[in-house]
């Protein structure tokens, strides 16, 4: 218990900014490394009350990096700060938890979904979580080229030991499920950029 008291008291001296955060990262990796202890969580929950919540802004990446925790109480006292965090500064948590809820881990996304939902309780929240899931959906999007998904399909492709027995000129057929799924995001895409790359794959496959 001393060294999470002393961190704590540590950090609300905020004697420099570097300090300060140092104190909080030493103190988050104290909490997960014994937070299933009963005696660690009582302390750090008695100190979250003398504790500004701005001084969590810095290390919200690290917070939420722990959200999968398999330690119940545990996570249930990190989405209460995190919580907290969201209600005073929902800006600050919006973005790493929308990474958060790409995630494959489904404990780490549920629990993410229950902060998301915690803010569409907020005024305007509801409207800054879906504005935040369409520019998070079109960042995806956009962030690999139409040159990227095609090569993406050759090496998925290519790889597969049956197409030794495949005719050569029957090869494009078995690429046809993933051409076909790449076609639905052609039809949608209305960058005129983009547009003039898939004409030319189009063509070198066909040749």
């Amino acid at each position: 218990m001393p060294a999470v008291r002393g961190l704590f008291q540590a950090a609300n001296a905020r004697e420099t900014p570097e300090k300060t955060i140092r104190s909080l990262l030493r103190l988050v990796t104290i909490w997960f490394r014994y937070g299933e202890h009963e005696a660690v969580l009582i302390e750090v929950e008695r100190q979250f009350a003398t504790t500004p919540i701005d001084s969590w802004l810095n290390v919200i990446p690290q917070l939420i990096a722990r959200l999968s925790t398999p330690h119940k109480d545990l996570q249930d006292l990190l989405i209460r700060l995190l919580k907290d965090i969201a209600s005073q500064y929902p800006h600050a948590v919006i973005w790493p938890l929308l990474t958060a809820t790409y995630t494959q881990k489904a404990e780490h996304k549920e629990a993410a979904q229950k902060i998301m939902s915690f803010i569409c309780t907020m005024p305007d929240g509801t409207e800054l979580v879906h504005q935040a899931y369409t520019v998070g959906t079109e960042l995806i999007r956009t962030s690999v080229s139409w040159l990227e998904k095609w090569r993406n399909i050759i090496d998925k492709c290519l790889p597969r030991h049956d197409l030794m027995e495949i005719a050569w000129h029957r090869v494009p057929s078995v690429w046809e499920p993933e051409i076909k799924s790449l076609d639905v995001s052609w039809r949608a895409l209305e960058s005129s950029r983009d547009s003039r790359t898939i004409p030319d794959m189009s063509a070198s496959r066909n040749s």
